[in-house]
């Protein structure tokens, strides 16, 4: 009897030291700059908590979990670069972008990074703002270190349309990879252009298929994407 019991608390012990070893990895205290919560609106209007990156040393009200109508200095919103009616606002405990002036055309906006194996993002480099009813837009992402660094601007161009294109095709990003490596190759990725109202920018490196697309400049080895239609699912909408 005493050995059954000392066995069946031993195995409580453990359960509760893992119990907290996970309590203690899923609550992480917010930095200054750090993304509390991201948000997603589709083009219906519905809005989607995506859930906690980390919590506000302020308290969990301090990260709300409301759309920013008002695109404040509490929230960064950036428009999807896949598809042009998704658009992404990520929340912050505290105002990040407080007496920022207006960015400049062609003016980097802000740089968002975050550890390569962690999501963990936060705005290393909040530089300006894009003024009243503008979001961000993503200009590309980049592998520095341990790090990647998203960049965003306040204007981005719009790729033609394919059909409008003498080749049939719009290019809408180059993605940059270690062609030394046989996985995990992505080094960077710049968008040209946001492709127009129903395509989108696949800008995702396909092992498989683009092996055999690489092409090379002053930069390294490269893939061009290009925009494709945007396909609904049976049952629902895009």
């Amino acid at each position: 009897m005493a050995t059954l019991l000392l066995l069946t608390w031993t195995l409580l012990t453990c359960l509760l030291r893992v119990s907290s070893s996970k309590d203690d990895q899923t609550v992480r205290e917010c930095g200054g700059q750090h993304v509390c919560t991201t948000l997603m609106r589709y083009k219906d209007g519905t809005t989607v908590d995506e859930g906690d990156n980390c919590i506000c040393r302020e308290g969990v009200s301090a990260c709300s979990k409301e759309w920013d109508e008002n695109l404040g200095d509490n929230s960064l919103t950036w428009q999807h670069y896949e598809r042009a009616h998704w658009t992404v606002q990520y929340r912050f405990c505290m105002p990040v972008f407080q007496e920022k002036n207006i960015c400049r055309p062609g003016e980097m906006a802000a740089v968002v990074e975050t550890d390569i194996k962690k999501w963990e993002p936060f705005v290393s480099n909040p530089r300006c703002v894009c003024g009243h009813d503008v979001t961000f837009k993503i200009m590309g992402w980049k592998r520095e270190g341990n790090s990647w660094k998203y960049f965003y601007q306040c204007d981005k161009e719009e790729c033609p349309m394919p059909s409008q294109s003498l080749t049939g095709h719009s290019a809408c990003a180059t993605i940059y990879v270690d062609a030394s490596k046989p996985t995990d190759k992505v080094l960077e990725v710049k968008f040209l252009c946001n492709c127009p109202e129903g395509y989108l920018c696949p800008a995702k490196f396909d092992e498989k298929a683009d092996n055999d697309k690489l092409t090379y400049d002053e930069t390294g080895h490269y893939v061009t994407k290009f925009c494709e239609t945007v396909l609904k699912k049976k049952g629902g909408s895009m």
